[in-house]
């Protein structure tokens, strides 16, 4: 017996026409585009394709009372794309994508959140301003593109009408609806917007910067820590005199934070990162569980179709190969991003913990349980995987990037925990190299493979149905999958 067939989707554009008018000429022009490729797609073995329904689209209008809070969605725009998605004989993978498009790489276009969304929002905290409800780092500069981790407890009420919404408006079409993937954060992944464009001089191969400085994240850490310790007292007696308020390190101070280690070596920098990271995975887990409970109920025309979510691949600071190994480095992006903790610092370079992976994998572990209950499952995707280890050079020159290596460490605790993990490219310009296509193989369940992808999303469908050398990569796996899947 064979496994399950490993899965090939493609994504389309990050839009296609425009939302407020199909008539017009750029809309009908893209609109024909997209039919083309979908139909090019179908021809070449895709399965389903993946595209982006944005808050900012369907958003129209956000009205509230004393006790409730009503939300109004237009789907209209995404009638129009499904359509076109079916005519070519696909299913539609979409993406509840509650964050913003543009400005990052490969992003074209403008889409941001609405801004009587913010202002809702705002106005449920005590001072009301914009900022508490985003994310502001360690430079003072608030993010745009996603609500923060600290404001879900306000954000969910309006996601959970979307998820309702959503359920209801598909619902009908519900058979050609493969995976509903579900946004956690900026570019749709779990994690800080730790190298982002609010931020000059985070990006790749910087530490990036810290995220937790709003007014909710910052009464958030000090709630956290006096209930973990009881009193201020006790706080300052556990952290051993190191720090006298209970606050993120302050901005101006935390490049001397890292440098002098205490993010590892106190137990006020532990503790930090404890709380940094469990930020993350609460909000993850309070909008997974309300899209479980919504779209896999039990009449639900959804249940049984796959909930997914992403983690993002952050490959540099990570470490480099010697003769003897590998040399780990001070993984400093991956801690700004909020994938690793340092009270399992020692357990980083351990095959049993995921390389530190493990605390944020338990989630997906968790979720994917709680959704077997309702018979759907959770998917998680990882980003990277056509990167190879210092694929610009050596090491000097790559800043410590480990992609592959990753992609190996995350894959097999994903796989010792039961995840069923997919991958994603992170470089669209990669798929037209043929050891991208190689590599990406190499991680499937084929003869021969190491078996820790269960199939892929491909970034995007425009980079590989009218490009030869794309072509010839996707054409090579859909044989290995078709030919070479190992039995059970």
């Amino acid at each position: 017996m064979k496994k399950e067939i490993p899965t090939m989707f493609v994504m389309g554009p990050l839009n296609v026409g425009e939302a407020h008018d199909h008539n017009s000429m750029r809309s009908q022009f893209e609109f024909d585009q997209f039919a083309k490729q979908c139909r090019k797609a179908k021809e070449i073995g895709t399965e389903a394709i993946s595209t982006d329904v944005w808050l900012g689209i369907i958003l129209k209008e956000i009205s509230s009372t004393k006790h409730a809070v009503r939300a109004v969605f237009d789907w209209s725009h995404y009638d129009r794309i499904l359509q076109i998605v079916v005519d070519a004989g696909l299913k539609w993978a979409p993406i509840l994508s509650t964050h913003h498009c543009g400005g990052n790489i490969n992003d074209s276009g403008w889409i941001p959140l609405p801004d009587f969304l913010w202002t809702y929002l705002a106005s449920k905290t005590c001072s009301g301003r914009l900022e508490s409800v985003r994310f502001v780092s360690e430079k003072g500069n608030a993010s745009y593109e996603s609500v923060s981790c600290w404001a879900t407890h306000l954000f969910l009420p309006l996601l959970q009408q979307m998820f309702r919404s959503f359920r209801d408006h598909f619902g009908k079409q519900a058979k050609h609806i493969v995976e509903i993937n579900i946004s956690l954060g900026p570019t749709g992944e779990l994690r800080f917007p730790s190298y982002n464009q609010h931020d000059e001089g985070t990006g790749y191969p910087s530490r990036g910067a810290l995220q937790c400085y709003s007014e909710l994240a910052l009464m958030d850490f000090e709630k956290q820590m006096l209930a973990k310790y009881g009193s201020e007292k006790a706080v300052f007696s556990a952290w051993d005199s190191v720090q006298r308020r209970i606050a993120p390190p302050r901005p101006n101070e935390v490049d001397a934070f890292f440098q002098r280690g205490d993010h590892i070596n106190t137990q006020y920098g532990r503790d930090f990162f404890d709380w940094y990271q469990d930020s993350l995975i609460r909000h993850g887990r309070q909008i997974m569980t309300s899209a479980i409970k919504i779209f896999a109920a039990r009449k639900s025309p959804f249940k049984r179709i796959d909930l997914a979510a992403k983690l993002p691949g952050i490959g540099w600071r990570v470490g480099h190969w010697t003769d003897r190994g590998i040399t780990y480095a001070d993984r400093l992006a991956e801690l700004a991003g909020g994938m690793l903790r340092t009270s399992a610092n020692t357990d980083w370079v351990k095959e049993g913990n995921g390389g530190g992976y493990k605390p944020i994998l338990n989630l997906f572990r968790e979720l994917d349980q709680l959704a077997r209950g309702t018979g759907s499952r959770v998917i998680l995707y990882f980003t990277c995987f056509e990167l190879d280890d210092g694929h610009s050079g050596n090491h000097e020159e790559t800043h410590n990037c480990l992609p592959a290596h990753l992609c190996h460490l995350v894959g097999r605790e994903a796989k010792r925990q039961g995840i069923i993990l997919k991958g994603e490219n992170a470089l669209g310009w990669k798929l037209y190299q043929s050891d991208s296509w190689k590599r990406m193989i190499s991680y499937l369940p084929i003869k021969g493979g190491f078996g820790l992808v269960e199939g892929y999303t491909f970034l995007r469908m425009s980079d590989i149905v009218f490009n030869e050398p794309a072509l010839d990569g996707f054409k090579l796996m859909r044989w290995a999958i078709d030919n070479c899947l190992e039995d059970e």
